[in-house]
């Protein structure tokens, strides 16, 4: 009777700290051959997947810590993969009409994190890839739209750095590939696309701290990179007509570079 009691009181026990995780996971699946899966270690972490039409999507989300979310929307063949380590971290991807043969790949590693690739519109053949390692961290990828394809990465090594790649276009994708890679702390990167299209390659490349780098185009077809070694620099390109090349390049601190190409 004794050692009856004893596993009572294990099992009890052992429910109770399951119950005091807090954990909540779901999945909803429409259409063939899909497949998701969620794994939870730690506490108050919140995940959903949700795929809503098509066939042979291939999603995974992972969280180790407390009080992550993660949340994935998807239709047709697309592949999904969101990693958690640490506390308080966001990571968001999909959208409206968003798969097709696209991949969202969001890491994080530390704490206040956040990640987030939204808002497609009949897009196809999409690849983001979101790295973050550190504290305070914001990648942002969104507004892009059409049927050709895009190649984004954005990596973030360091505390309280900001990525940010908004399309705000109304016609379709040309094909571009654009890459932010931000190693150091309290540095900005922005790409802006206005107008009927949102293609071309962009580069920022920031190692060191407190660097600011903003492209703003309004055609496709263009190319604007920045490249900043050291601290509080400054680079600005506008382009504002098509086939456009313009490159910055600043090793030092506290320099400021402003191209314009149009009116």
């Amino acid at each position: 009777m004794k050692k009856l009691s004893t596993l009572t009181v294990a099992l009890f026990l052992s429910a109770g700290m399951a119950f005091a995780q807090s954990n909540d996971a779901t999945i909803s699946q429409v259409g063939n051959n899909h497949e998701a899966s969620i794994e939870q270690v730690g506490s108050t972490n919140s995940s959903s997947i949700d795929i809503s039409g098509g066939s042979g999507s291939d999603v995974t989300v992972e969280q180790s810590g407390d009080m992550n979310v993660a949340s994935f929307e998807g239709s047709g063949s697309v592949f999904g993969l969101q990693v958690q380590t640490g506390d308080n971290n966001l990571a968001s991807a999909g959208g409206q009409s968003f798969g097709n043969n696209s991949e969202i790949r969001q890491t994080q590693v530390g704490d206040d994190n956040t990640a987030i690739a939204s808002r497609w519109t009949q897009s196809r053949n999409i690849l983001v890839t979101q790295s973050q390692v550190g504290d305070g961290n914001y990648a942002e990828a969104r507004r892009l739209r059409g049927f050709s394809t895009l190649d984004i990465t954005q990596t973030q090594e360091g505390d309280n750095n900001r990525a940010v790649i908004n399309g705000n276009g109304s016609g379709q994708a040309y094909p571009g590939v654009y890459l932010q890679e931000q190693i150091g702390d309290n540095n900005v990167a922005s790409i802006y696309r206005t107008g009927g299209s949102i293609g071309g390659d962009h580069t920022q490349i920031q190692h060191g701290d407190d660097n600011l780098s903003t492209i703003g185009s309004t055609r496709s077809t263009t190319l604007a990179e920045t490249f900043q070694f050291g601290d509080m620099n400054e680079a600005f390109i506008i382009q504002n007509t098509a086939d456009n090349s313009a490159s910055i390049t600043q090793d030092g601190n506290m320099n400021t570079a402003t191209i314009t190409q149009g009116q």
